[in-house]
């Protein structure tokens, strides 16, 4: 405010020593030993009154300082609690006989001895105060602007009381109910008007000073209304009224006779007919509200606080001076408002508020504000001003409140939001006509509980910057009662320098709501003590999983900033200690030192490092850390201030999450560039759609790759099959969108429609080389119940595009489910049917099954039961709300009931404990997460719950490489979950997002660190979890619908001694998965008995490594390549395999990903 000087510091220095008796932070009585951890105590006995602990010097120190109690300080401790060389259960407590005034140095004898690690003070702990009037817990502006804290300044319990009642706080507004029982004990006496032949009788106490609670107590029931009260003392036959004015500081003897609580300036009628009676009236209910105004501001200046009733104030114990400016049959405006000004200045008052005002500027009354504040050194505080009649904020000026030497306080609601009331800058000259100083300060305005008449009910909550301008003025006579001798320029810019800012919570105002909100915590404390603050926090990682960032698991040391807010003491002698009431934390080393901290600066524990460390099942998210700082700067009451902290454990790739707009399908993880870094490595890309119509292909540095994003001509939200379908050693992406095209994109963001279906296409395509060329057929479906087959140039295989008998949202399923040769096509519709396709465009016998409901739950194929003829069984869910299991000549095996919805989301499927039977998985949109046995019966533990409908699949690995794998499902509860094989949740998960994940995962290797990420697409985000361990993923189902060709089936891993039907030719299969990293199973059938060779083959066709030379019998065998070459990991890149008998080779091409 340009209107007040600043004070220098060597005033405030001083000032500070006026502050009230601090408390003492130590017992005076007692104190605390800590044995060293080799020393025991195993029984204190007690000999002459003096404890003896079988410790030789210890119990020559208890006698010689005569120490009268010896107990253990945490009875519950034992010797396994340890934090460093501090066994809890060694600290004792000490204490001497009270009055002793040796304690420093008693405490300094028993340091030195050498069975104690250490001796210290023993800290006394006090609870914020909180008063006990009854109306408190509705005062949400006291906690606002810190009030308890600024009265926990004070020793209230030892008698030292915030405020003082020799500081007046003036309402100069309607008049004041000054015998309201919140009020009336905190009326302002004028002492001068106590006549002197009946003053040492009213003052009871004799201490000079007649109070309230005196002349109440003195008078009786003059004005015979049968009730005794204060306004008994202003009747005519009350001796109180002498007909003097006896303090006469006017020098005017007839002017204000016999003013004993203030003055009624505006008197009864619109006339000059002003009385010594404040007393507001009450008329009627048309105007309770108008004529209660100043019963209401009065009670926020100055009500009795800590009474067991009612309300409290700020100023806690202030004097309120009562002046009327309102006549008793008026229904409208302020009446000699500056009459009343002056009258409270000269009468005495410190703290003069106005809670009125209007438009108009008067230079009269701006010479009366300069009067008040310069002559008779009074603050004036006032009201800026409601804003404009409907409701909106003004920039009007408004006065009383914009003249200059006055106090400007407009009104914010619960969460400092501004949104109704006048704002504003300076304006103008001062001094000059229209000078308006603009808004100083802001304060709660809103619901802001008061004193009304108690025919009104005595309290109720009112708005208004009327309520905002007494609370500032009752924060003045607080601070003006610790600094009784302070100037109102250093009063003043001590409040508007110590408000808490708001600008960032209403940016459309910033600059225009004054200093801040008041804060008078801040304003008393900081001439006393410093305010540190948590700043930041720096980590050293001393086992980083190599991401850089904070992981579960992990150990750090850390260096904490601390900030001292400008404008309070330096402190002194910093330190601290570390905890964490997280089971997630261990601290490991919990003390720092940072020396001096200047205010304005920040200090660092630069040398003396905590330690912690963060526990393996941690979930990812903050983890709640304190930091207790004290100071030591020499004195009894040293500052103790508790910081509260979080540190972010990240289960996060770095650079993700990464915004994106919503993703419903799956992804890919795949080298799809090929682009090779300088050592010759690959790298993996995450491809999928979004509700933004592009194709993305981001990289493990969350940056789109070259060509990428591939805008789409409308959303897409299936997830990308990939697959080289031309064989020409590049990788193509394959997506349908709702705009009906069907593109393939190739590795450099090329994009082709190959084909428009008759509607959406909202499932993944599927790729599969039916005719055994090296080039993959797509497989295509869409609503308006179109199946289309097709070569990667959108020409049509015979007999399709077929027309089948409803909608179709889900994938096909691509294998040979009756084992006769022929691969079928299985797809679902909203016709209730389950169609096994042949290539020749008949159906597979048994089917088309007919269904109780539409499939929306895309078909998996797998041998459930093991069969040797390989016959595959289909797994699928319903909005018939089962999960069905049908064999491979369409007839039910079993179904599984959700409790009550459809089941939308793909299954997935795995022999998860490698014992040789399956397990699937589904969640529903009752948000359960389902669980069986290939029989279809429930595992133990499940199904499980979460918060939300799950349209997510699951993806299936082992992450930590233990032989079990693990499920990962999201939800739309904003949580994507890690469940282990028997229901529970793995450590750290479910792992939380800002929006709902609807996306299936996929686990997968995407930085080329040798361990699992999972990738999973949000309604808000890509999220990447780094999952810091070694796994496989290639023998369970590790994306959606299994593989990267999005074919919906899973083969049942053999060993190649292991047949499983009886070929009658030479067959290579395609491996599986493909691409891969590091595993993939690559089977082949053997039609006669002979020599057989498989070998893996660079792109130069060098042999990297043998994995079958033997001969063997008629068959159909499987093997596992772990992606080696002569024991090291082999480079990411194009590989072939090549299969060798007697008839010949057959080759084929694979990719391995790093």
């Amino acid at each position: 405010m340009k209107k007040h000087i600043l004070i220098s510091l060597l005033l405030m220095a001083s000032l500070a020593y006026a502050a009230s008796p601090e408390k003492s932070a130590y017992y005076g009585d007692r104190f605390l030993i800590c044995l060293q951890p080799d020393v025991t105590v195993e029984k204190i006995d007690l000999r002459s009154g003096v404890p003896v602990t079988g410790i030789s010097s210890l119990d020559k120190l208890l006698s010689l300082r005569e120490i009268v109690v010896m107990e253990q300080y945490l009875p519950g401790s034992t010797p396994d609690d340890m934090d460093g060389d501090i066994i809890l259960s060694n600290i004792y407590q000490l204490r001497v006989v009270p009055g002793r005034s040796d304690l420093e140095q008693t405490i300094a004898n028993f340091t030195t001895d050498p069975s104690i690690l250490f001796a210290e003070k023993e800290v006394i702990y006090r609870p914020l105060y909180t008063p006990n009037d009854s109306h408190y817990g509705n005062q949400w502006y006291l906690p606002k602007i810190q009030a308890p804290e600024a009265w926990d300044l004070f020793d209230i319990a030892g008698g030292d009381l915030p405020g003082d009642r020799s500081i007046v706080l003036a309402s100069v507004d309607t008049g004041v109910q000054y015998t309201h029982p919140d009020l009336k004990d905190r009326i302002w006496i004028n002492q001068a008007e106590v006549p002197a032949d009946i003053f040492s009788a009213v003052d009871s106490n004799s201490d000079g000073v007649v109070t309230p609670e005196e002349v109440g107590a003195y008078v009786t029931d003059y004005d015979g209304n049968g009730t005794t009260n204060l306004q008994d003392a202003l009747h005519a036959t009350s001796p109180f009224m002498d007909g003097l004015d006896a303090d006469d500081w006017d020098n005017n003897s007839t002017s204000y006779i016999d003013d004993l609580f203030g003055w009624d300036v505006a008197g009864t009628t619109s006339g000059n007919d002003p009385d010594n009676d404040p007393m507001g009236t009450f008329t009627g209910p048309a105007d309770s509200g108008n004529k209660m105004h100043g019963t209401h501001v009065g009670g926020i200046l100055a009500a009795n606080t800590d009474n067991g009733m009612g309300i409290a104030s700020t100023v806690y114990n202030g004097a309120l001076m009562c002046v009327k400016v309102l006549y008793d049959e008026s229904t409208g405006g302020i009446s000699g408002g500056s009459t009343g000004i002056l009258y409270a200045a000269k009468a005495g008052a410190d703290i003069i508020n106005l809670s009125w005002g209007g438009s108009g500027y008067s230079s009269s009354d701006q010479a009366v504000a300069n009067l008040v504040y310069d002559t008779y050194g009074a603050v004036t505080v006032a009201a800026a001003g409601n804003g404009n009649d409907n409701g909106t904020p003004s920039d009007t000026p408004h006065y009383p409140s914009g003249y200059d030497k006055v106090v400007s306080v407009t009104a914010l609601g619960s969460s400092d939001n501004f949104g109704w009331a006048n704002y504003g800058v300076e304006a103008g000259t001062p001094g000059q006509f229209g000078y308006f100083s603009g808004i100083n300060i802001s304060a709660p305005g809103e619901n802001i509980r008061s004193t009304v008449y108690t025919t009104a009910g005595s309290y109720q909550s009112w708005d208004g910057t009327s309520m905002a301008s007494p609370l500032v003025a009752s924060c003045f006579g607080l601070l003006k009662a610790t600094h009784p001798e302070a100037s109102n320029d250093w009063l003043i810019e001590n409040i508007l320098s110590s408000t808490d800012s708001i600008d960032h919570i209403n940016p459309n105002f910033a600059g225009q709501l004054g200093t801040g909100r008041v804060n008078i915590f801040n304003s008393i404390a900081r001439l006393s003590y410093p305010q540190l603050s948590y700043n930041s926090y720096s980590l050293q990682l001393t086992n980083d999983n190599g991401d850089g960032l904070l992981s579960p698991g992990e150990s750090a040391l850390m260096r904490i900033n601390l900030f001292n807010s400008a404008g309070w003491l330096d402190a002194l002698g910093v330190t601290a200690v570390l905890r964490s009431n997280s089971e997630h934390v261990m601290i490991t080393d919990s003390t720092g030192s940072y020396g001096d901290i200047n205010n304005g600066n920040i200090g660092v524990n630069i040398i003396d490092r905590y330690g912690f460390s963060v526990a393996e099942d941690s979930p990812s998210g903050l983890l709640p850390l304190e930091l207790i700082v004290t100071t030591d700067d020499g004195s009894d009451n040293p500052y103790t201030v508790t910081l509260e902290f979080t540190i972010d454990v990240s289960i996060w790739q770095p650079n993700f999450p990464i915004a994106s707009s919503i993703i419903k399908g799956g992804n890919a993880v795949v080298d799809l560039d090929g682009v090779l870094d300088s050592m010759g490595v690959g790298s993996n890309e995450i491809i999928y759609c979004a509700y933004d119509s592009l194709l993305h292909a981001v990289g493990a540095d969350g940056n789109e790759i070259a060509g990428f994003p591939v805008m789409l001509n409308y959303l897409a939200e299936a997830t990308p099959a990939v697959g080289d379908i031309d064989n020409d050693g590049d990788l193509e992406v394959v997506v349908g969108g709702l705009d009906r095209n069907l593109y393939v994109v190739q590795h450099d963001g090329t994009v082709e429609s190959i084909h428009v279906a008759p509607g959406f296409i909202l499932a993944p395509a599927s790729l599969y080389d039916f005719d055994g060329d090296g080039d993959l057929e797509i497989v295509s479906v869409s609503t308006n119940d179109e199946l289309a087959v097709m070569h990667h140039d959108g020409t049509m295989l015979a007999n399709f595009p077929m027309t089948l008998d409803g909608n179709m949202t889900v994938g096909a399923a691509i294998g040979d489910i009756n084992a006769d040769g022929n691969v079928n096509i299985v797809v679902a519709t909203w016709g209730d049917r389950l169609h096994a396709i042949n290539l020749d465009g008949t159906e597979a016998a048994g089917f088309p099954a007919v269904l109780s409901g539409h499939v929306r739950s895309a078909p998996l194929l797998a041998n459930l039961d093991g069969s040797p003829d390989g016959s595959l069984e289909i797994i699928f869910g319903s909005n018939d709300n089962k999960l069905h299991a049908y064999d491979a000549s369409g007839n039910e095996l079993w179904y599984v009931s959700s409790s009550s919805q459809d089941i939308q989301a793909d299954p997935a499927i795995a022999d998860m404990d490698g014992d040789g039977d399956f397990e699937i998985f589904v969640g529903g949109l009752d948000r359960l997460v389902y669980a069986v046995d290939h029989t279809g019966t429930f595992l133990e533990g499940w199904p499980v719950g979460t918060g939300g409908a799950i349209y997510s699949s699951p993806a299936l690995a082992d992450i930590n490489d233990d032989g079990i794998a693990e499920v990962f499902i999201g939800s739309n509860d904003r949580f994507l979950y890690g469940l282990n094989l028997d229901g529970s949740n793995i450590g750290g998960f479910p792992v939380e997002n800002t929006g709902n994940i609807q996306g299936s995962p996929t686990v997968a290797d995407l930085d080329g660190d040798s361990d699992l990420e999972i990738i999973v697409g949000a309604d808000d985000n890509l999220l990447v979890m780094d999952i810091s361990s070694n796994g496989e993923t290639a023998s369970y189902w590790p994306t959606h619908r299994g593989n990267l060709h999005r074919t919906g089936v899973q083969l049942t891993v053999v060993g190649v001694d292991e047949q499983r039907i009886f070929p009658t030719s030479h067959k290579l299969y395609e491996n599986y998965p493909n691409p891969f990293n590091p595993n993939t199973s690559i089977a082949f059938d053997i039609g006669e008995a002979t020599q057989v060779t498989l070998v893996i083959l660079d792109i130069r066709g060098r042999v990297v490594t043998e994995l079958v030379s033997a001969p063997m019998t008629t068959g159909s065998y499987r093997v596992v390549w772990d992606g080696e070459r002569q024991g090291r990991p082999a480079d990411a890149g194009v590989y072939f395999y090549r299969l060798s008998t007697q008839n010949g080779d057959l080759v084929r091409k694979m990719t391995l990903l790093k």
